[in-house]
């Protein structure tokens, strides 16, 4: 096969890929109809600083028409700042900020379900997008990364009711595979000792993003950055010895280093109130529920196992 002929099955399979997706992205959309409490409360926080909750008013009868008034957003201005006041001890403002702008540029006066998940498709597509890409940069068929993306992206249970709840959490996913890729992009630098201004300013970019959109990704951040860094160190040490410190790994590892503290400074300036959050608010809280999550995943492998052990080896004591 030529590269015009690879170049073109590629394509083709890479935009069926994203037909499929768009395809089910629709058909379980449309079989959405229970909201939850935390769905309602994203369009509360874009939206609901506009007027008062409908049941402020004593001795009136509340109509799904105030309901959806107070959910839709009316006003002539944007008023992220209202936001941002609003989320002071809660989550990060970016997904809430473009969930305002979307209800007030596309769907002016109207809750409908779409604002959410209109946001959630283009973060769908480009996830299904990245997941083709890379495994077409792993193996370098078009047909098997098309069928790896089919399988992880869209027959996966998990990735459909991630795409489909009116929460961040499809952007939040998005922004840790961009951020894989920024590391990718770092040791292919180090390793061609060429650095970039676009390598730094694309870090900065899905580094303040991925700050703004959930506590959770901070965690994410912290280890991606720790392993790509110590493997960076490591490879400067094993070329250079005790002048690692004059290895291109190392300097990108201060590099990365000080494009966290430009990103950091950048969401602080931002969002300011994520300090006290990350101390005693949700910042402590996504690492108590890692860490708990974790811990009782572990028990129930554990009680899995020694569940399975302890039938068989009565089994073979009655069969004795």
């Amino acid at each position: 096969m030529t590269l015009k002929e690879w170049n073109r099955q590629a394509f083709w399979v890479g935009l069926a890929v994203l037909l499929a997706g768009t395809l089910s992205f629709f058909y379980w959309a449309g079989k959405k109809q229970v909201w939850f409490c935390d769905e309602i409360y994203t369009y509360e926080s874009a939206n609901g600083f506009e007027q008062d909750w409908p049941n402020a008013s004593v001795d009136q009868w509340m109509t799904g028409g105030d309901v959806e008034a107070f959910f839709a957003a009316d006003w002539d201005r944007l008023a992220l700042n209202d936001i941002t006041v609003r989320l002071y001890n809660d989550h990060v403002p970016l997904y809430f900020w473009l969930f305002r702008m979307v209800s007030l540029f596309c769907f002016k006066g109207s809750a409908s379900i779409w604002i959410g998940l209109s946001m959630n498709l283009v973060f769908y597509l480009a996830v299904l997008g990245l997941i083709y890409g890379m495994f077409l940069r792993l193996t370098k068929r078009a047909l098997a990364s098309g069928t790896a993306a089919l399988l992880t992206g869209i027959v996966n249970r998990l990735i459909i009711e991630q795409a489909t709840v009116l929460r961040m959490y499809m952007m939040l996913l998005l922004a840790e595979l961009l951020l894989l890729l920024a590391g990718l992009w770092v040791l292919r630098g180090a390793d061609r000792k060429k650095m970039s201004a676009g390598t730094f300013l694309y870090l900065s970019a899905v580094s303040g993003a991925g700050f703004l959109t959930h506590y959770d990704y901070w965690i994410f951040y912290a280890v991606t950055a720790a392993l790509f860094c110590l493997w960076l160190f490591c490879l400067g040490i094993k070329k250079e010895g005790k002048g690692f410190w004059r290895s291109w790994e190392f300097l990108y590892v201060a590099f990365w280093v000080g494009n966290f503290a430009v990103s950091l400074f950048v969401t602080i300036r931002l969002f300011p109130y994520c300090q006290w959050n990350l101390n005693r608010g949700k910042g402590q809280t996504a690492l108590y529920s890692l860490f708990d999550f974790s811990g009782k995943s572990l028990s129930r492998l554990h009680g899995g196992i020694s569940g399975c052990r302890l039938p068989c080896s009565e089994m073979g004591h009655r069969r004795g």
